[in-house]
């Protein structure tokens, strides 16, 4: 089970690392809505930006990754 919370400032960058393989990638489509879990997964919780929910497709309008 994957349990994370925590804040960014504006214009503040974060790092998410980790071996290959271990879910960077996937964790952040997930966050982005780019990708739904899979069947039997579930998620709980909320992204929001400035004590707003983040709707689906705003992520793009928020945030960036590479």
């Amino acid at each position: 089970m994957f349990n994370q919370s925590g804040y960014v400032k504006p214009t503040e960058m974060i790092a998410i690392i980790g071996p290959s393989g271990s879910g960077k990638t996937t964790l952040l489509n997930v966050i982005s809505q780019r990708m739904e879990v899979s069947g039997g997964s579930f998620t709980k919780g909320e992204v929001t930006v400035n004590g707003r929910h983040l709707a689906n497709g705003d992520f793009g309008k928020v945030a960036a990754y590479v």
